[in-house]
């Protein structure tokens, strides 16, 4: 249901106190499985958001050769469609779906997009829009739909009945990227839409801004591990300023291990600004690198975490907000 040109609005069950919003990303890359959607059906969330990679349909063999010797590593539609009846299928994942009450919403990362680090000159990206929205099953009348001209960007309004409202924005950091410019990763119109997103929704109780990859670190190994440059960052940073945006708290993927930053931001915010990254579904970067937990801590720059990277485990990232004694109580867990 929409409650504006864009925003969809999901309404949680009756009588339930909370929003819980879990997300999650990176699943199934070639043989990892996992059973994480059997902890996550258990953690009973009100909406669930795939923030990129919910399968592997690119190449996976070619990556490492990309962009040296091919242009992209896309591999057919075929695989493209037998990768994501592979999540689909996946048992706990479709019993996930099936039997709880979970709406289930996202937004594309580069493996799921069609190719590694993909930017806005893909060939096939029209192509892959409509397996993606299939995948997630996106009614056919939204904008994503209707307008190609645009990425897959979304806002979404949760609400409850006691009038709790938190706002989820769904960032498309690949159909405008421009890897080979300036490197904005959102292009001119979606901006604009984010502005207007948050001039329209200025009294939610919660702002989550969801990106496929990280928003705050940067890190000069950026093939490897990618994220928004300096300027990126600080042209968001400058347009929650300028919106006056409490209350934000950034969500990510991508990089198969979760880290929770806390960046200093109270001179120009107000607030400390959180951003809670979450990857690795069914497979994580410690499996196959021995002591990254060591090495990622030592790259990560301290301003941006107070804490060392500890999460080389299968994970999940969860938001629960609630009402107490008339203040908002926010739970941040990964």
């Amino acid at each position: 249901m929409s409650i504006d040109r864009t925003t969809q609005l999901i309404k949680v069950r009756p009588k339930k106190a909370s929003v819980k919003i879990i997300f999650g990303s990176c699943f199934q890359m070639e043989d990892f499985k996992s059973e994480i959607f059997g902890a996550i059906q258990k953690e009973d969330p009100d909406v669930f958001s795939w923030l990129g990679d919910a399968a592997y349909v690119d190449d996976m063999k070619y990556v490492f050769l990309q962009p040296h010797v091919f242009a992209d590593n896309f591999h057919s539609f075929e695989k493209v469609r037998e990768r994501f009846w592979m999540t689909e299928s996946d048992p706990f994942y479709r019993r996930f779906v099936q039997e709880s009450l979970v709406q289930v919403v996202g937004v594309w990362d580069d493996h799921d997009y069609g190719t590694n680090n993909g930017d806005r000159t893909f060939r096939h990206k029209q192509e892959m829009r409509e397996l993606f929205l299939d995948f997630i099953k996106e009614p056919q009348n939204t904008l994503r739909r209707r307008e190609k001209q645009r990425g897959i960007y979304q806002d979404y309004l949760v609400v409850n009945e006691e009038g709790l409202e938190v706002l989820l924005v769904l960032l498309d950091i690949r159909f405008h990227y421009d890897k080979a410019g300036d490197k904005d990763r959102l292009g001119p119109e979606q901006w604009k839409w984010l502005r207007e997103t948050l001039r329209a929704h200025k009294h939610v109780d919660l702002t989550l801004i969801a990106s496929g990859v990280q928003v705050l670190p940067f890190r000069e190994y950026q093939e490897v591990e990618e994220s928004f440059t300096p300027f990126v960052r600080d042209r968001l940073l400058r347009l929650l300023e300028e919106e006056e945006r409490s209350s934000v708290v950034l969500l990510s993927g991508d990089v198969h291990y979760t880290q929770f930053f806390n960046t200093p931001c109270r001179a120009r915010l107000g607030y400390d600004l959180l951003e809670l990254c979450s990857s690795g579904l069914s497979h994580i970067l410690g499996k196959v690198v021995p002591y990254a937990d060591l090495i990622l801590s030592e790259m990560t720059p301290r301003i941006y975490t107070s804490t060392p990277v500890e999460g080389m485990k299968l994970n999940f990232g969860s938001i629960e907000v609630k009402r107490e004694d008339g203040d908002i109580a926010i739970k941040l867990q990964s």
